[in-house]
């Protein structure tokens, strides 16, 4: 059965999934600060990412401690699906430990 956020995302076009995709990207390599990795001079200019995302994201994100990728990646998903970060936190949390 797929919830309401699949149902909301198989309405999206093929571009729109991508434009969120981008957004999502950008927003990740803010919070991550890999604008300051980055090796493209607007990027570091505008202290945001100025080009592609991915490009940053794929390449840099390693280089970054393991608990800010997983909260970075939270803050992200809580924002996908319209909670706020504890929510996503605990929700999270509790999938770990049903898991364990």
């Amino acid at each position: 059965m797929m919830d309401m956020d699949e149902v909301e995302a198989a309405k999206l076009s093929p571009q729109a999934h991508k434009r969120v995709h981008k957004a999502t990207q950008r927003w990740r390599s803010y919070l991550l600060g890999l604008w300051m990795l980055c090796p493209k001079a607007a990027c570091r200019r505008a202290h945001d990412c100025a080009a592609d995302p991915d490009f940053c994201v794929d390449r840099f994100a390693g280089l970054i401690s393991w608990s800010l990728r997983d909260a970075v990646d939270t803050l992200c998903e809580a924002k996908r699906i319209g909670r706020i970060y504890e929510e996503a936190r605990a929700m999270d949390k509790s999938q770990k430990c049903e898991g364990a």
